[in-house]
């Protein structure tokens, strides 16, 4: 871990947790509160939610910085190309199971919460990564 960007890290933490706050408290929040069946009312616990999600945002960003590291992707643009690929071919993929077994498999309602869930993932590692590609 010593060789890690812990720089980077935190940059990507930041990044996910603003972005995530972009993403589902103004931009998709309706969508994604009739998608999700949350109601602002039930939300009780949102502190807690939100401290475990930046936990889960923490090993992420770590997980990628690891990726990045092994493939040498010392610009932004590599960078960038390791979060892509990482939120395509995994953080959306597993978010798709979710909606695969989910207890209204292939209703518009689960692909929708899909389509705004993997976004988030998708913007939010693409950029994580390229910001460990600008401070790497």
């Amino acid at each position: 871990m010593g060789n890690l960007n812990w720089l980077g890290v935190l940059a990507g933490l930041v990044a996910g947790q603003v972005i995530g706050m972009l993403w589902y408290a103004v931009i998709f929040k309706k969508a994604w509160l009739a998608a999700s069946g949350i109601t602002p009312d039930s939300s009780k616990s949102a502190n807690m939610a939100m401290a475990v999600g930046a936990l889960v945002n923490l090993i992420t960003v770590i997980g990628l910085g690891f990726i990045i590291g092994h493939f040498d992707a010392a610009d932004w643009m590599g960078g960038a190309h390791a979060g892509l690929f990482c939120s395509v071919f995994f953080a959306a993929t597993t978010v798709a199971l979710r909606a695969v077994y989910s207890n209204d498999t292939f209703s518009a309602r689960a692909w929708k919460l899909f389509a705004i869930d993997a976004g988030y993932l998708i913007v939010y590692l693409t950029v994580a990564g390229a910001l460990f590609g600008l401070i790497g």
